[in-house]
């Protein structure tokens, strides 16, 4: 009997002390719940700062899921804590959570010293394309079907805590380059002139994975060669998605200038997928350290162009010369009207004196908005000009210009026409370089088509004429036949209509024997020639090896010698093709 009464004693016990884990377990944890976050959906992003009076043992209780139910699966929804240092003293892992499938129990708790901290909760996913991944009734074990499970609270006993405004802001930077979260929704460069050896420090947070994440390089000036490209260096994990990494590193460089460029990727302005453990540092920057000196390139900012075609007004031709001795580096500013790749009103470009090779051009494709009108177009480009003598011009049309914009203004207005800087002033006198402003009397009135005169042929001898096939009219097919006994360098002149989609009046040489064509009128070959925009000329010289050549010519049935309409050519009598053998 005894011992059937102390078995019944045992069960009793046994009894209450499971009725005391149960009740303990549905009891709330001592204190008041100071934080609480809850109604999450996923994409959102959920921030609580609060004030830490005393040294406290914080209890945390909630819920957050794995991104599905396999062994390996990432956490998907998570939380962490950061100290005023932007330190984690506490976040959500494998190891402190209750894993059930795809749910995922938090109960934990920290020891926080007096000081103000942040509670972050993050439904963003392991990265941006996880949220698709739920199914449409939600029977997949996916974390995006278990919304309604999802909260956090934070308790401690009253008095030790409470809560606080922001506290970790960035702070206030003088970087000579920058990119925080809100600025990467678009790329952004920046040209840097250093002086002797010095060094670049790079750091802060970027996302790096093998599909569009953040691309930073370094590149040399005019050549594009990268030197630094941040795919080359270690980093650290920056919490969060896998993407979200931290760099901090010296980079070494040598005179010169360079272009820094930032291309973003994910984070466009915004955080596409779980944010980094500190996520208000998420800035990326460039600083000078060390010795040498580094300055960004702003040309318009430090002194007078090398050519100044700027403020100019209707119907103007502007030129320089520019004679360099050794090579020069150049930033070439232009602003001008299109409407279209083959519509330009106002446009510059430069081309090699005498030759005629066009060294560019300012296009519309090229170009970007100006500000203002959508006609209004701006182009930058750098350049290398070796040994030899150029010109510098820029022509404006009859309206719409500096001297009196009829549509809305562009951005600086007083930039329209074109400018060119040395990349590096210390370079100019190097390099012997020499500008000078070409100076033109004014053009007679155009003459009428029957009155035409003008060719730029004029001062050659005709004995060195092997084709001359000009002042061509509507509807010409013109095919002169060569034949060369040594090798020979001749001079090709064109002139004809082009854009750079089409070509209408152009000619061509194909070798005879091989029916290959040997050389081409093209828009790229081709430079301004005065009048129409479509109007183009080029006078290239090449090396023609012995053999029989045959020149074409073909115009189509508007524009030509026989009528120019109300624009002419500089010279229009050279309608057409002509080749001479070159000066020996």
């Amino acid at each position: 009997m005894q011992n059937k009464g102390l078995r019944r004693f045992q069960l009793l016990l046994l009894l209450i002390v499971v009725v005391l884990i149960i009740w303990r377990m549905s009891a709330s944890p001592s204190g008041s719940g100071f934080v609480s976050i809850e109604n999450v959906e996923k994409r959102d992003f959920e921030t609580r700062h609060f004030e830490v009076y005393e040294p406290v043992m914080v209890t945390i209780d909630g819920e957050v899921s794995f991104e599905d139910d396999r062994a390996r699966a990432d956490l998907a929804v998570v939380s962490w804590i950061l100290n005023e240092e932007g330190n984690v003293v506490w976040r959500t892992d494998s190891d402190n959570v209750h894993r059930e499938g795809v749910r995922a129990t938090v109960a934990d708790s920290v020891r926080l010293d007096p000081g103000e901290y942040s509670l972050y909760y993050s439904a963003l996913g392991p990265d941006r394309y996880s949220y698709r991944g739920g199914s449409a009734f939600g029977l997949k074990p996916h974390w995006t079907n278990y919304e309604e499970f999802w909260y956090l609270d934070l308790i401690a006993p009253e008095k030790t805590v409470g809560l606080s405004g922001p506290f970790r802001q960035a702070a206030a930077s003088n970087a000579l380059f920058e990119m925080g979260l809100s600025e990467r929704r678009s790329s952004k460069r920046m040209m840097i002139h250093v002086s002797g050896l010095a060094s670049l420090n790079a750091s802060g947070g970027f996302t790096r994975c093998t599909v569009d994440c953040d691309e930073i390089t370094i590149k040399e000036i005019p050549d594009g060669i990268v030197i630094w490209s941040v795919d080359n260096e270690e980093a650290e994990q920056g919490g969060g998605s896998q993407v979200n990494h931290w760099l901090d590193t010296e980079i070494e460089l040598t005179g010169g200038v360079y272009e820094i460029a930032f291309h973003p990727g994910r984070h466009e302005g915004r955080w596409s997928e779980n944010p980094p453990w500190r996520p208000e540092d998420f800035v990326f920057t460039m600083n000078p350290s060390g010795t040498g000196s580094i300055r960004p390139v702003d040309p318009w900012a430090f002194g007078q162009p090398l050519v100044d075609h700027l403020g100019l007004g209707d119907s103007e031709l502007a030129e320089s010369r520019i004679v360099v001795e050794d090579s020069l580096d150049i930033i070439l500013y232009a602003m001008g009207e299109m409407t279209s790749s083959n519509q330009r009103y106002d446009w510059g470009w430069i081309e090699r004196e005498g030759g005629g090779e066009l060294i560019w051009e300012m296009t519309y494709d090229e170009s970007s908005p100006a500000g203002g009108d959508s006609d209004n177009r701006a182009a930058k480009a750098i350049l290398r000009l070796g040994p030899g003598s150029y010109v510098a011009s820029f022509r404006t049309d009859g309206s719409h210009s500096y001297q009196s914009f009829n549509r809305s203004r562009p951005n600086n207005p007083e930039r329209w026409g074109m400018a060119i800087f040395p990349l590096d002033p210390d370079q100019v006198e190097a390099a012997g370089v020499s500008v000078e402003r070409i100076e033109r009397a004014e053009p007679a009135p155009a003459p009428e088509p029957d009155q035409l005169v003008g060719s730029s042929l004029e001062d050659i001898d005709g004995s060195r004429f092997l084709v001359r096939s000009t002042r061509l009219g509507n509807n010409a097919d013109v095919t002169s036949d060569f034949t060369l006994t040594d090798s020979t360098r001749v001079v090709i002149a064109a002139l004809g209509e082009i854009t750079s989609t089409t070509q209408y009046d152009y000619g061509w040489i194909e070798n005879v024997a091989t029916g290959e064509r040997i050389w081409e009128m093209t828009w790229d070959r081709t430079s301004p020639a005065g009048g129409d925009d479509s109007y183009r000329s080029v006078r290239e010289e090449i090396m023609l090896a012995p053999g029989s050549y045959r020149s074409r010519f073909r115009t189509d049935g508007s524009i030509s010698f026989e009528g120019y309409g109300s624009d002419f050519p500089d010279h229009p009598e050279d309608w057409g093709i002509a080749i001479f053998r070159a000066d020996s």
